[in-house]
């Protein structure tokens, strides 16, 4: 039986304004309506910055009668938000192949694939493996194509498909394994071997491939897969800087361990003031996995606080490049977007040329923003949009209020303070203006 008077006292005691917990509601409630009203509240306490509260109120709820399997995935999501990863992707994991509803393992399953937590959904893979109907084979050999065509992140997105369309099979593992060591990802090509390999297979062809791929990664000296070279390399940059690992512990055995736990180290290094050290480690990191996207965010950021932005931006791109799903875009695009004067530009200009294609009014609007990218600086094709703009007459705009376009050039020129800003301009305003009349 719940005992709802607990949860009562649990939150008075903690001085907290429950948004959904609340007696009008509970009076109402039947069990599931509990359960519900209970979930809400869990979930709101955690997204107002009080994880750890969350997951006191979980562990007083499961003691007081509340079952629901979802408190589980909100445990999860609340160690998450303390960075305790590796208890949340084990929770995921565990709910996964348990007998649960396939809304609640779905929900898992995207959380799994977020995080690219893929050994958690390889240990799915072996122990929900189903029969292979006409609609899994289809998408098999989907995937088989694209691994001829060696297109790494359209395989990647045909795996995720079928698996949060709950197929599971050891096949998707195997060949995400492969999409990894395409993509340069080889600890987490590793990762997916090693729990494959951890159980025997009744295919024997199957483990051999397997073993062959993982046996390719650690016997590849381009790699230098040597952990403790690796380890020894790592304790001389900390010794050298003076400083004690937070989350290195050398006792790491394998190399996507170590590797979460460098990039993880050097972003506290970061953090610290120790740009430097940071930058260095996270070399040492990429040496052993040289497209690990965090390792790549991380160096970008380094560099950024350095003031080596030219490459900061090439690292920047290769992210998109070579990781255009991954989390670790948004923050490569942001760095572009705040520091890089060419992406910057080009996308005003992109926004401009958009703009005059629409009429008049809108090429106003075009000139305007033209004019306050200056800012940023301009190249050549700011040149060419400015002969487009000044080829439209003031009289054929429809408007008594729009401004005329030879007003609003001269107030261009007036602010054209083009050397503010992240660089200096491609060419002189005095060429532009030549440019522009003649």
């Amino acid at each position: 039986m719940k005992n709802l008077e607990e949860i009562h006292h649990f939150l008075a005691e903690h001085s907290w304004n429950s948004r959904y917990w609340i007696e009008a509601d509970l009076a109402s409630a039947d069990d599931g309506g509990l359960e519900l009203l209970l979930l809400k509240e869990v979930a709101f306490i955690r997204d107002s910055g009080h994880p750890t509260l969350s997951l006191e109120l979980i562990a007083l709820a499961q003691a007081n009668g509340f079952a629901s399997s979802w408190l589980l995935d909100n445990q999860a999501r609340a160690h998450i938000r303390l960075s305790e990863y590796a208890v949340a992707y084990q929770i995921w994991r565990d709910l996964l192949v348990s007998d649960v509803e396939n809304s609640l393992r779905q929900s898992c399953v995207r959380a799994l694939l977020n995080f690219k937590a893929f050994d958690a959904l390889a240990h799915a893979d072996l122990v929900l493996q189903r029969s292979s109907t006409q609609e899994f084979d289809s998408g098999l050999a989907i995937a088989t194509d694209l691994i001829r065509s060696k297109n790494w992140p359209a395989l990647q997105a045909v795996l995720g498909s079928l698996t949060q369309q709950l197929w599971f099979h050891p096949i998707i593992s195997y060949y995400r394994a492969l999409a990894c060591q395409g993509s340069g990802q080889v600890s987490d090509c590793l990762m997916i071997c090693d729990v494959l390999l951890a159980r025997e297979h009744p295919d024997a062809g199957f483990d051999q491939r397997v073993r062959e791929l993982a046996d390719s990664i650690r016997n590849d000296r381009s790699l230098h897969y040597d952990i403790d070279v690796y380890q020894a390399k790592l304790k001389g940059c900390f010794a050298e800087f003076g400083w004690h690992p937070v989350v290195v512990s050398g006792r790491e055995q394998s190399l996507s361990i170590l590797n979460k736990a460098v990039v993880k180290e050097a972003i506290f290094a970061r953090d610290s003031g120790l740009t430097r050290m940071s930058l260095a480690i996270l070399n040492l990191a990429l040496l052993y996995e040289d497209n690990n996207p965090w390792a790549l965010e991380n160096k970008a950021r380094a560099l950024c606080l350095l003031g080596d932005y030219r490459e900061a931006m090439d690292i920047c791109r290769d992210i998109l490049r070579i990781h255009p799903k991954h989390r670790a875009k948004d923050s490569a695009l942001s760095m572009l977007e705040n520091y890089d004067r060419d992406y910057k530009l080009a996308s005003i200009y992109a926004d401009v040329a958009r703009l005059v294609e629409l009429g008049v009014e809108q090429r106003q609007q075009a000139l305007l923003t033209l004019r306050d990218s200056f800012a940023v600086g301009f190249g050549s094709e700011a040149t060419k949009l400015m002969r487009v703009l000044m080829q439209a007459k003031s009289s054929e705009c429809a408007s008594s209020k729009c401004i005329e376009l030879q007003d609003a050039w001269s107030s261009l020129k007036a602010h054209a303070e083009i050397n503010r800003g992240l660089s200096t301009p491609a060419q002189s305003l005095k060429r532009l203006q030549e440019d522009v009349s003649s």
